[in-house]
């Protein structure tokens, strides 16, 4: 579980990011404010080459004056930063609406060093940036709106962004991005969980492919009804080369990055965001399977997102850790037990040899 951030600045200005959601509305600072204070502020690792140096850890940050920002791990040397007025800034049409910790970075080639970053703003959009190592900061990436998710209940990504690799034998690969999104001000406000799919794996786009690409939008993808009659009923065949897809939460909010396992994605949904006292919230787990896009309904046909028993602080992440003498890796939230994302650590054969093959 992440630490909350003790700096009374920095709270004090994620507090203006959230009244920020939802402006006009008397109800929505009081809540604003108490879930800025209850999540974690986030830092993202990422190892970076900018310019002629040797690869360096930094830590990908988002804010408010200055939506983006790369700082040297060990220094806090600024190195890279989306709006800032100095020689490290890149500016980007369109954004203006800040960032909090809906940021994943991701190494594509397994060379240590990362190349592309998924960053969701509060204003419902899903960024993507691929990065150039070794160029100057003022031309370090390339970038722009992946999706526009924009709506008027002041639905905005809080959660990272979850990837994975999708890599069916004899078929192009493409990344899932699974993300949900969150509106601290709206408590009537619809949720969604959206699970996208982003073809141009290995891709780097320069800036006038950014400029080309058409961000997907709501009315692009396939909606999928939260009810155990069309989970039962999905369908067998499954369009990848689309966008992907989008299920309606309702009511509840997303503050929890996703974990994918297997295809399988695990979502907490926090049923209502506290407006004061303790940083506590009553969370639902639902799970998804992004290779049939279909909610994954329990055996019994019981409710799909089913609640856990006790509360968990605001903006805790799942953990899956080996269990002595379990072939299951047990994935938990705040020490409770979400088994629709336990790892099988039991060998499997990968490979078989017959002995009368020529």
């Amino acid at each position: 579980m992440l630490a909350i951030h003790p700096n009374p600045r920095v709270r004090a200005l994620r507090r203006l990011l959230f009244a920020a959601l939802l402006p006009g509305i008397s109800s929505s600072a009081v809540a604003a404010q108490a879930v800025a204070d209850c999540l974690p502020a986030v830092s993202v690792p990422i190892t970076v080459r900018i310019g002629d140096g040797a690869p360096v850890a930094a830590l990908l940050e988002g804010g408010i004056e200055t939506p983006l920002s790369l700082f040297a791990a060990d220094s806090r040397r600024l190195l890279w930063s989306a709006g800032a007025h100095d020689s490290a800034t890149q500016v980007f049409a369109d954004m203006d609406a800040a960032f909090f910790g809906s940021l994943a970075a991701v190494d594509l080639d397994s060379d240590g060093l990362h190349d592309r970053i998924y960053a969701g703003d509060i204003a419902g959009r899903l960024w993507r940036f691929d990065l150039h190592h070794g160029a100057a900061a003022a031309h370090w990436t390339s970038g722009g709106i992946f999706a526009d998710f924009g709506n008027p209940e002041g639905r905005g990504f809080l959660a990272a962004p979850d990837v994975s690799l999708s890599a069916p034998p004899g078929m192009p690969p493409w990344l899932n991005i699974a993300i949900g999104t969150a509106a601290p001000g709206n408590a009537a406000a619809n949720n969604r969980f959206y699970a996208l799919r982003d073809h141009a794996v290995h891709d780097s786009w320069t800036d006038e492919d950014y400029a080309d690409w058409r961000a997907w939008r709501e009315e692009d993808l396939l909606r999928v009804d939260a009810t155990t009659q069309a989970a039962a009923n999905a369908p067998t065949l499954v369009d990848v080369a689309g966008p992907g897809w989008y299920v309606e939460l309702g009511s509840g909010h997303v503050v929890t990055p996703t974990l994918t396992v297997n295809n399988r994605a695990v979502l907490a949904i926090s049923q209502a965001l506290p407006r004061e006292g303790p940083c506590e919230v009553f969370t639902r787990i639902a799970s998804f399977d992004l290779a049939q896009q279909r909610i994954v309904v329990p055996p019994d046909g019981s409710d799909w997102r089913p609640p856990l028993p006790a509360s968990v602080t605001l903006g805790a992440g799942f953990q899956v850790a080996a269990v002595e003498g379990e072939a299951i890796a047990h994935c938990t939230l705040a020490d409770q037990r979400v088994a629709g994302c336990d790892v099988d650590m039991r060998p499997r054969r990968t490979w078989w040899r017959r002995e009368d093959a020529e």
